[in-house]
C-alpha cells in the first residue's frame, strides 16, 4: 500500500479590508491576497463570501455598495489545493463641502 501525503497545501496572508468613499470604484487587483508558502497557483475574485459568482469585467473598476464582500480562490497548480480569502468592503458617505 502506497500512502501519498499532499504537500501543496496553500497559506493565503490576511488581507485588509478596503474603506471606500461613496461613488468610488474598488480596484480588486489591489486585494490579492499573498500565498506565504510560495506554492504556485492562480486565484479568482467571486461576489459574496461564497465561490459561487465569478466577478465579471474589470476587476480595477467595481462598483460596490457598504457592506459588499468578495472572495479570492487560490488554486494551486501541481494538485488543485485551495485556499480562500474574504474582505468587505466600507463605504463611506461622501463629504459635504461648504463652499463659505
Amino acid at each position: 500500500m502506497i500512502v501519498s501525503v499532499n504537500q501543496c497545501i496553500p497559506d493565503l496572508d490576511v488581507v485588509v479590508n478596503p474603506v471606500l468613499c461613496e461613488g468610488d470604484l474598488l480596484d480588486l487587483t489591489a486585494y490579492v491576497p499573498a500565498e506565504l508558502n510560495g506554492i504556485a497557483g492562480t486565484g479568482e475574485w467571486y461576489e459574496g463570501a461564497t465561490t459561487t459568482t465569478l466577478v465579471s469585467g474589470d476587476l480595477t473598476m467595481v462598483a460596490v455598495s457598504n457592506g459588499d464582500q468578495f472572495t479570492y480562490l487560490f488554486t494551486t497548480t501541481a494538485d488543485g489545493c485551495t485556499d480562500m480569502a474574504t474582505i468587505t468592503v466600507t463605504v463611506n458617505a461622501a463629504p459635504i463641502v461648504d463652499a463659505e
